[in-house]
């Protein structure tokens, strides 16, 4: 369970580890550090919060993946095509990690998870 100076910390672009569905939503897997999709307003109002998951799975497509800042002091990617379906709840997050990507950081990820969902819209049609 979070304190409530961790739960005050959740905003946009905050790093959190969270038990969270495997990249085919088929089951839990092991926590994972994740990037905050919500906006703060959201983050606020709610208990449930959207993810876009970091990982240093080497074998992922690498088309659709963010290098993880390294000033974060975390490895690996930001997958944008790993944004389970169905929000975490808030008792689902471990821990809130010390730090925040800045807005052009997730630019450039929220551009990252339209060209994904574009992609996939294109292979249905």
């Amino acid at each position: 369970m979070l304190s409530d100076s961790d739960i005050a910390k959740l905003s946009f672009g905050r790093i959190v580890k969270a038990v969270v569905l495997n990249s085919t939503e088929n089951h839990p897997v092991e926590p994972h550090y994740g990037v905050m999709l919500d906006s703060n307003e959201a983050i606020r109002e709610h208990d449930k919060f959207f993810l876009a998951i970091i990982s240093t799975n080497e074998k992922i497509d690498s088309r659709f993946l963010v290098p993880v800042p390294a000033r974060t002091g975390l490895t690996g990617n930001i997958v944008c095509s790993w944004c389970p379906s169905d929000p975490i709840d808030l008792a689902a997050i471990t821990e809130v990690h010390p730090h925040t990507l800045s807005d052009s950081e997730m630019a450039k990820v929220l551009r990252m998870i339209r060209a994904y969902r574009d992609f996939l819209k294109s292979t249905q049609s």
